[in-house]
């Protein structure tokens, strides 16, 4: 469904009681806690869905989760809104701030059709990972593999500097770009998430991971395809 409203700002996602500065034990799992800076931080909203992402990860609501919208909650730059829900393994205290004031932005909420409609005795459980990795096993021993073949490559060559120069320039642009294209691929197409996760395990789990494997493969793609490419 196309979100019908969008806004920027800064969030606030954690435990209500934190047990050390960036993790927390709640709802069975650990969770991170997460300050989000502005812009960084995304709320969108349509009739029947509310998001809020931070950066490589999102939480998603139905109306029957969200009981309450409330304003009023002080953050370190100005004034928030916290969005009180009973979705029972999220991290409970969820507040966003946008540049605007927070009851104009719970206003443009409701101008979608969106209106909380649950109540704390109606919680709801999204489902959880199971136990172990989500990866396969051979997922894990590709880069690996990758990365020795060419060694062996290039040690049959000898001596031969400059056709040694060619291929690790050729070999080094191919896994720059595979290693951005392959988890933004993954995130999309369903026949690379049946190849690369296990059995009943969700991309839902490893989106996170994927998006941020994405960015920060980038930044050193950026720095290494410099130094291969347009550096004499």
């Amino acid at each position: 469904m196309i979100d019908w409203f969008k806004v920027r700002g800064e969030a606030w996602i954690a435990p209500t009681v934190i047990a050390s500065p960036s993790t927390s034990y709640f709802g069975g799992r650990y969770i991170r806690r997460y300050q989000t800076s502005y812009p960084f931080a995304k709320l969108s909203a349509s009739p029947d869905k509310l998001t809020v992402s931070i950066l490589f990860d999102s939480y998603t609501f139905t109306r029957q989760d969200i009981v309450a919208f409330e304003p009023g909650v002080q953050l370190f730059r100005g004034e928030g809104f916290r969005i009180r829900h009973c979705v029972s393994n999220y991290p409970e205290f969820v507040v966003f701030r946008g540049l605007g004031d927070p009851e104009q932005i719970i206003r443009c909420i409701h101008a979608t059709g969106f209106y909380p409609e649950g109540s704390l005795y109606s919680a709801r459980e999204v489902v959880l990972p199971a136990r172990g990795g989500p990866w396969r096993l051979w997922t894990i021993l590709v880069p690996l593999l990758l990365m020795i073949v060419p060694f062996f490559f290039l040690k049959s060559l000898g001596n031969n500097l400059g056709l040694l120069l060619k291929v690790f320039k050729i070999a080094g642009t191919t896994l720059c770009i595979a290693g951005i294209v392959i988890p933004l691929a993954t995130l999309k197409m369903p026949f690379l998430q049946r190849l690369f996760l296990k059995p009943g395990r969700s991309i839902l789990e490893v989106r996170g991971r994927l998006r941020a494997a994405a960015f920060g493969w980038g930044v050193v793609s950026l720095l290494l395809l410099d130094r291969l490419l347009f550096r004499r």
